[in-house]
């Protein structure tokens, strides 16, 4: 009889672990972002790196080209914006919008550009 006891606390253990568990899932297993502006940034800074890799931002940007720019980008990127800091950004930030800065140190000089894309 002892021994019964035994295995029915077991088994009362494993059924509230059980419990728990599929209490848990349920709480946190569907959360989802508010918004999804670190897709919309990893999109942008994804486009900028493929340019840069192919050797046609750099040049563009280290010119303050900001309409060759718009033109690369739009192949890659749906909806956006972009402007050249200097020194500060004057953009305003959509509803549901991601920002990130790209910055590079020039092109065969010290030349500093700041780039502001603006993506949704």
């Amino acid at each position: 009889m002892i021994e019964m006891k035994g295995v029915m606390h077991v088994i009362e253990a494993v059924i509230a672990i059980a419990m728990m568990a599929v209490a848990i899932a349920g709480l946190f297993g569907h959360a989802q972002p508010a918004d999804n502006s670190a897709q919309l940034a990893s999109a942008g800074y994804a486009a900028l790196q493929h340019l840069e890799g192919t050797g046609q931002l750099r040049p563009a940007l280290a010119a303050r080209d900001t309409a060759a720019i718009r033109a690369m980008l739009n192949g890659l990127l749906g909806s956006f914006d972009l402007e050249i800091c200097e020194p500060e950004c004057t953009g305003m930030l959509q509803p549901g919008a991601a920002a990130l800065d790209y910055f590079i140190a020039g092109n065969g000089s010290y030349e500093p550009v700041r780039l502001r894309l603006y993506v949704w």
